[in-house]
């Protein structure tokens, strides 16, 4: 018989996320668990293994069953052929080979997903003190393109999901943002002891119109808002606050 299947190896997070969406937990698919276990036979040295071979007797529903199963490598295909057993374990056809019982893995099923082409399930394997996860897709010959679509959909899942996690992370909780006017107040605070100049001075009368009859007038403005201190003859632009002369006689803008 030829089996094909695609894997996807899980961690334990994603496994139990997918068994809370789509296992038995779920509430639109209620499942049960099916548990098998597999022995394995080989050699001392595994030779059976390193030939892609795995000598393997199922205890499932409280029967066994003896299989040979040949992988072809670098695709999903494998052989499997049913073997003979005599007396479970003890006796069988991998005793008759010189094989010997070198450990077994128990497997806890879940199928979440299954018709006429395509079967998945979620396996929780252990043995030898160790516990993995796994997504399997069994198909049928001609269906490999809908397989791999089926494993993608699960596959996305998982990398959204571990995108999200990732993103809320690195966010964590989100902080409170003080309102407009206390972050105003905040701020008034932290510049109370440095002297604030007004922008607005009340004493001052914005309204005052000036008398620009005389076109220097706007520069004596002018003159006066920078240098207030000082005395400015515009005539001939002379500092100091000295008397000059122009040719009609005293400057008449000489001021002090």
């Amino acid at each position: 018989m030829t089996e094909l299947e695609k894997k996807l190896l899980l961690t334990e997070d994603e496994y139990d996320y997918l068994m809370e969406h789509l296992g038995y937990e779920s509430p639109l698919i209620q499942k049960s668990i099916s548990t098998q276990i597999n022995y394995y036979f080989d050699t001392d040295d595994f030779s059976m293994n390193r030939q892609n071979t795995t000598c393997r007797i199922r205890l499932k529903n409280g029967k066994y069953q003896a299989t040979m199963k040949k992988r072809s490598p670098g695709d999903d295909q494998s052989t499997e052929t049913e073997m003979e057993i005599y007396s479970g374990l003890e006796s069988n056809a991998f005793t008759d080979m010189g094989l010997k019982l070198q450990g077994e893995l128990i497997t806890k099923r879940c199928v979440v997903f299954k018709d006429a082409n395509y079967e998945a399930v979620l396996d929780k394997n252990e043995y030898l003190d160790q516990t993995d996860y796994e997504l399997e897709i069994e198909y049928t010959p001609d269906h490999e393109k809908d397989a791999q679509a089926i494993l993608k959909i699960f596959r996305d899942m998982l990398t959204r999901r571990k995108c999200f996690l990732a993103y809320k992370e690195s966010i964590g909780d989100l902080p409170n943002v003080a309102s407009k006017s206390s972050r105003f107040f905040e701020r008034m605070s932290s510049t109370k002891a440095i002297p604030q100049t007004p922008t607005f001075d009340p004493s001052r009368n914005y309204n005052t119109k000036l008398d620009y009859s005389d076109p220097d007038d706007y520069m004596r403005n002018y003159f006066d808002s920078v240098t207030p201190a000082e005395s400015v003859c515009l005539s001939c632009g002379h500092f100091g606050g000295s008397s000059c002369h122009s040719p009609s006689g005293f400057c008449n803008y000489e001021h002090y």
